[in-house]
């Protein structure tokens, strides 16, 4: 499946010429004829099927189109893309959420409700295992069905959803933000060739890590990459593959520099299937336009090779050469007839169907027009194309009489043709608006004489081969290192099945799932007490292990934190918050997984839409918090700025932040007029605030716009509000604890604004009345202090703490001890006289009441009677 994706910076501009609709001024016609094919129509089906709805922009991707792959295993259906929402094709029907992937019935076109894995990023390709058991996901996401290092691409079984734990590579992007993606995969010759966007890739093994170049073929045991075969694709990535393994060949179509160095093997190249060695010496089809020939697909049938891609071209190229055997045109009529890229290439029975941002006039094109010009001067095959075509596999020949009444902006982006004589074409598609015809992304023809029989039995719901759950962890302990950092471990866990993972919550929410059995939390606050749960592959999860509370004495807390590791942070966003702006069509807010700094983080995507003049607009993530009591915050967060198409000169965006809608850098963080990048900014600034309830508004600003391809994205991560005040506590002994007679404390005094050896700590012991002074210990890195409390009364004792920075800033904790002198046996009783006045002297016994079972008091004998004194 071929897809536009967002390239590294360097690219970019080259992407957005891609997605161009390009018009010609002017056509001279010179008539070429012979060279189509009538063939029967393939027929629409109902109107009233399921399809999908609604898009989620990725973060590598600049295409709005909510189908971007499709695959058929049996009588089943697989989309994936950028959708959220599954809906029948009727407007009284409800919605269902279920982002990125679904399936469908191949006869009914139903969606199989219950087939429900849960994917947090978009799905850019598919592929069926041979045996039809596994489907390959590859994309954006980073986590599927909760289970980490699924990173990329993961194996379900096709029938149930379910993660295949047999098979589990990761896939990684070291080197960049962004997250590793897979754009295409191939299974043939016993491997999944893989191609995208990354730079290493790990089998089920940790010790067959290999360092990749975008491409790599897995071994369909154990997801190892072959060592042997490593292709270095320099510069954007690999979006389209085939393997010949006849000639021994694989394709590689994409946007890319070069491959093994090679020349002339940007964004078209062929390696060898033995070693990944170029295979050289073929000859190169043109260049209608300099520098944008980049492609999209590419398919391997019998003697020809189909690359469709960039400058409204697809080419049959003849497999023994790759000299050009025929090729295409879309587009450059006139103001109506709009032509635009190749998107994807699929095979129905005895033709190749194609599809494009493209509706008007098709041309075929001699093998000597090199430009565009020379192209204009071609007369058209048709001027009906309707953004899906198809061509005779033997011989090339246009079919006619086949132009379905479908519209997209963009087209489609995915095309699959089925044993049961159906074509499958998905993207941004729907049909004309004539009555109740919406499409809703996902669009299917069978031939005329209707549907054949199902290509399989239709998936039914089988319950998990096994439902006990793993044993609890146990031995769960959470350690404070400082500045808000915790160390958490715990004991494995056994399922007489395997464990495939672990739940870690905090507060009872989910924190992370890791397949280890130790975590750092480097964002715990006091009082967070933490569990764990082992979950096993058919996702049977244990009961909670034993809480852990980690005392974070002296922690500075912030009032707002937030990573957007894997949600919003309680973050909701609000359109046009800053600037009095008033058009919520044209700003959307998304939460990325990944891709941030280095993790996830939230974005303002703010323009494009439609192509009228426009301006101002803004949208905001906010967040509600509390100050508990007045005084000097400071608050920081990173941001980046990014025009992704270049605006007017007098057009500009910016970054913004506000707190109660007062803005933050004296109106906006970053500005950029016409294009480019900001990068990742810090940004830190202090302000006084009252205690109570507050609002941070971090978001973007889009003063005009005159084009759709004009937006911007404001992106924020790692924000944070903290109190500028000193804290201090207690470590040791930890309060709550029983102490008895000397005791030495130490305690734990922290600023963000000074070192913890310059603030000044005082302890009461008298109940605020006087204060001493706690020594700093330069070896421990932290305050003692000692006190005897001997002649204390037993029971609870409380100590108070406060904490002062040079800049009179305080900070005050209490806590709370159990006095527990153990009472003695006996004693040496001195200073004590008798009733005459002689001293006394000797071993004092305790008096114990047998009928009260308590000691009365101390007793000792000067030879004429005892002399006593009370506890």
């Amino acid at each position: 499946m071929g897809d536009l994706r967002r390239m590294p910076a360097m690219s970019r501009s080259v992407v957005r010429v891609a997605i161009t609709f390009l018009v010609a001024v002017a056509t001279v016609v010179t008539p070429l004829g012979g060279l189509a094919k009538a063939q029967a129509a393939l027929t629409d089906l109902p109107d009233e099927t399921w399809g999908v709805i609604d898009v989620t922009r990725s973060i590598t991707t600049l295409v709005p189109a909510e189908v971007l792959a499709i695959e058929q295993i049996g009588n089943t259906i697989y989309a994936g893309g950028q959708f959220t929402t599954v809906v029948r094709r009727r407007a009284i029907d409800p919605e269902y959420a279920q982002p990125y992937l679904a399936a469908f019935d191949a006869t009914s076109g139903d969606w199989i409700d219950w087939w429900t894995p849960e994917l947090n990023g978009p799905v850019f390709t598919l592929e069926a295992s041979a045996d039809g058991t596994r489907l390959y996901v590859g994309g954006e996401f980073t986590e599927v069905n909760g289970h980490p290092d699924t990173a990329g691409l993961v194996a379900l079984d096709a029938a149930s959803g379910r993660i295949d734990h047999t098979w589990t590579p990761r896939i990684e992007n070291a080197f960049v933000d962004d997250p590793g993606v897979v754009r295409t995969m191939k299974e043939s010759g016993g491997f999944l060739y893989v191609g995208g966007s990354f730079t290493h890739v790990t089998g089920n093994q940790p010790s067959s890590r290999r360092y990749t170049w975008k491409l790599a073929r897995l071994s369909l045991t154990d997801a190892a990459p072959d060592p042997a075969w490593r292709p270095q694709v320099t510069g954007g990535g690999v979006w389209g593959l085939d393997h010949d393994p006849v000639r021994g060949r694989v394709y590689l179509a994409g946007f890319f520099e070069a491959v093994n160095s090679a020349a002339s093997s940007d964004n078209f190249a062929v390696v060898r299937d033995t070693d990944g060695s170029t295979i050289t010496g073929f000859p190169r089809f043109p260049e209608l336009t300099p520098d944008q020939d980049h492609q999209f697909e590419v398919i391997a049938h019998g003697h020809y090779v189909w690359v469709a891609g960039t400058q409204h071209l697809i080419h049959m190229l003849n497999a023994s050469d790759l000299s050009i055997n025929r090729r295409w045109l879309t587009g450059f009529e006139d103001g109506f007839h709009i032509g635009g890229d190749f998107q994807a290439i699929g095979i129905l029975d005895d033709a190749m169907y194609a599809t494009c941002h493209c509706w008007g006039v098709l041309r075929e094109l001699p093998n000597w027009v090199t430009t565009l010009a020379e192209a204009r001067n071609i007369q058209p095959l048709t001027d009906e194309v309707q953004g899906t075509m198809g061509f005779d596999l033997a011989t090339g020949d246009y079919i006619t009489g086949w132009s379905p009444d479908i519209l997209g902006s963009i087209g489609g982006w995915a095309i699959h043709g089925g044993a049961d004589g159906c074509l499958w074409a998905g993207g941004d598609l729907n049909r004309r608006a004539v009555g109740d015809t919406w499409r809703n992304g996902l669009v299917r023809w069978c031939d005329d004489a209707g549907q054949g029989p199902p290509a399989g039995p239709p998936l039914t719901e089988q319950p998990p081969p096994e439902t006990s759950p793993p044993t609890v962890p146990a031995s769960l302990t959470a350690s404070d290192v400082g500045d808000g950092t915790v160390d958490l471990a715990w004991s494995a866990a056994t399922d007489d099945t395997a464990v495939a993972y672990y739940r870690v919550y905090r507060n009872g929410s989910l924190m992370r799932a890791t397949k280890g059995l130790t975590l750092i939390d480097r964002a715990a606050t006091p009082g967070d007490t933490y569990t764990v749960r082992a979950v096993d592959p058919y996702d049977n999860e244990s009961a909670d292990s034993a809480p852990a509370t980690p005392y974070l004495a002296g922690y500075v807390v912030p009032v707002l934190i937030a990573s957007f590791d894997g949600n919003d942070e309680g973050f909701v966003y609000s359109d046009d918050s800053f600037g009095a702006t008033s058009e919520p069509g044209y700003a959307d807010g998304l939460l990325r997984r990944d891709g941030g700094d280095p993790d996830g983080n939230v974005m303002v995507f703010l323009g494009g839409v439609d192509g009228a003049d426009l301006g101002p607009f803004s949208g905001a993530w906010e967040k509600g918090f509390v100050l508990p009591t007045a005084g000097e915050v400071e608050i920081s967060l990173k941001h980046k700025l990014e025009v992704k198409d270049a605006l007017e000169n007098s057009e500009y965006g910016e970054t913004r932040a506000a707190i109660d809608g007062i803005e933050l850098g004296g109106g906006y963080l970053s500005r950029i007029a016409g294009g480019g990048e900001t990068g990742w900014l810090d940004y830190t600034t202090t302000m006084s605030l009252s205690a109570g309830a507050h609002v941070l508004s971090v978001g973007g600003y889009q003063n005009a716009k005159t084009t759709n391809t004009e937006f911007i994205q404001a992106s924020f991560d790692d924000i944070s509000i903290t109190s500028l005040n000193p804290a201090v506590g207690f470590t040791s002994p930890l309060p709550n604890t029983e102490i008895t007679g000397v005791t030495a404390f130490e305690l734990r005094a922290s600023s963000v604004v000074d070192p913890s050896s310059t603030l000044a700590v005082e302890v009461s012991i008298d109940g605020g009345n006087g204060w001493a002074p706690a020594i700093w210990n330069s070896a421990s890195e932290r305050f003692d202090f000692t006190h005897d409390f001997t002649t204390e009364a037993e029971g609870p004792f409380v100590l108070e703490a406060r904490v002062t920075d040079a800049s009179a800033r305080l900070g005050y904790t209490s806590a709370t001890y159990i006095v527990d002198n153990p009472v003695p046996e006996s004693f040496t009783l001195s200073g004590v006289v008798s009733a005459g006045g002689a001293p006394l002297s000797g071993a004092a016994v305790l008096v114990y009441e047998s009928t009260t079972a308590s000691y009365l008091g101390y007793a000792v004998s000067d030879g004429a009677g005892f002399y006593s004194r009370e506890l």
